[in-house]
């Protein structure tokens, strides 16, 4: 087998995506140390989905946490996510279309009954979303950009408020259509392109913030009878839509729920989904073998209840949802918000999240986390177009007695990719207590590569074409 290249990041030895020589992790690097051994066979000609790229959200609260700090080290984060030299090299973003829980309060574009939309106004996007997604628009070279409504404006739904849940009124549905495209041509106008939509965020979670409460049959009817077309009469046609953009827990149901109507299959591209309801990865292969090769996209997890500066086991669960969604059939995946203060926030209904990257806004500090340095290790070399291939590792996963009730400790997993260059990219995931002593051949070769990964790990392993 080639040589390989190596890079970690580890809780144990120090390393942050550290490009290391091989034999720096030699097998002779454990000798008189516990560890366990397993052999990683690859083959590349069993080839599943093609990986469209990664990427995280966009909001209000990122942008302005990023708007307090000095213009040279705003730029730095930025790059941090968005540049494909000096970062992770996200290809993908997600924003919100008027206002979300991470926004100061609840807007619309349009605030007053106008069902003309003729006041239409992007006022509220141009404090700090809109500077934001130009900035990663910017440094990206551009984005698939994916736009995602919280809740319609409070005078379209039957509660009168953006919050509580509440439904679109169906006198409304053709104007809600129009206000996507308002909303695409606005930003059109500010020099970027949408990808595509999600219907709705969430569409059965009645919360304290925007919310909007749609059935599978509803979502479905909306986007067979008015979205898609009002798309179409607008030359909108290759924007992208998907829905559910929900929790695991349903996916496989709702989507026949949505898909059950007559004509809605046809005209769906895709579903998204988060990772609230726990780790229910059976669903997210399921409906991949059921949307016949459509896009399933992960578009939100973060870990809830605020901040955890410097918590290592933050990194390690984002490093096997995002293996696990990928193992499962998702071709993209896309984290929540980019930046935040170290509280958690601002967030406007106190409902406070953890993200890859926080920032002191008092010190101006900026503090990369574990996460953002576990979604680099997938984002930055599993790039768009990379094919997922066959990758087996017995007894892989298997959960030690002392775990402690977390589904994502004392396993071990890995992940293999076939880049657009023609390189085989495996990700091995560690986040038992004890070293792995990697065995990795292709199939059909006798050569092997030996290393270590040494605990509470992950590793990106390149293996030259």
């Amino acid at each position: 087998m080639n040589e390989a290249v190596l890079y970690e990041s580890s809780y144990v030895t120090g390393t942050r995506l550290t490009p290391l020589r091989p034999e720096e992790r030699s097998p002779a690097s454990v000798s008189g140390s516990p560890y366990i051994e397993r052999e990683v066979v690859v083959d590349p000609s069993r080839e599943y989905q093609r990986i469209l790229g990664f990427g995280g959200a966009l909001t209000e609260a990122s942008g302005y946490v990023l708007s307090l700090l000095p213009d040279k080290e705003r730029e730095r984060v930025i790059r941090m996510y968005f540049d494909r030299r000096e970062g992770h090299g996200y290809t993908f973003a997600r924003t919100h279309m008027n206002s979300c829980d991470f926004s100061f309060g609840n807007w619309a574009l349009v605030e007053k009954e106008d069902p003309s939309l003729s006041s239409f106004d992007l006022g509220p996007s141009r404090r700090y979303q809109l500077p934001l997604v130009k900035d990663a628009w910017r440094v990206s070279g551009g984005l698939r950009l994916l736009v995602s409504p919280w809740s319609p404006p409070a005078w379209m739904k039957d509660n009168r408020e953006m919050c509580h849940g509440g439904k679109l009124l169906p006198e409304y549905y053709p104007v809600w259509a129009r206000y996507f495209v308002s909303f695409i041509r606005a930003l059109q106008g500010e020099g970027l392109e949408v990808w595509g939509v999600t219907v709705q965020n969430e569409p059965e979670a009645v919360q304290t913030w925007e919310s909007c409460i749609y059935t599978g049959e509803e979502e479905g009817r909306f986007v067979r009878d008015h979205l898609v077309p009002t798309f179409r009469g607008a030359g909108l046609e290759g924007k992208k839509v998907l829905i559910w953009d929900h929790n695991r827990d349903r996916l496989p149901e709702r989507v026949e729920e949505s898909f059950g109507l007559e004509g809605v299959r046809e005209v769906v591209d895709g579903v998204a989904y988060h990772w609230y309801s726990g780790p229910q990865y059976d669903n997210v292969e399921e409906t991949s073998s059921r949307i016949d090769g459509k896009l399933l996209v992960f578009t939100e997890g973060c870990i809830e209840g605020g901040a955890r500066p410097g918590e290592w086991w933050v990194g390690e669960r984002y490093g096997y949802e995002m293996i696990q969604d990928l193992l499962h059939g998702a071709k993209a995946w896309i984290d929540w918000n980019v930046v935040l203060d170290t509280e958690g926030g601002p967030n406007h209904a106190g409902n406070f999240c953890d993200a890859p990257v926080l920032v002191d806004i008092e010190g101006k500090e900026v503090f990369p986390q574990s996460s953002y340095y576990y979604i680099g290790h997938l984002s930055r070399w599993c790039r768009p177009g990379s094919r997922r291939i066959e990758v087996t590792v017995p007894e892989a996963g298997d959960e030690d007695s002392s775990a402690g009730g977390r589904f994502w400790e004392q396993r071990d997993l890995a992940l293999g990719v076939r880049d657009p260059e023609g390189r085989i990219v495996l990700v091995l995931y560690n986040s038992r207590d004890v070293s792995i002593m990697y065995s990795v051949r292709r199939k059909g070769d006798r050569g092997e590569f030996r290393h270590v990964c040494p605990p509470h790990s992950i590793q990106t392993v390149i293996l030259e074409a």
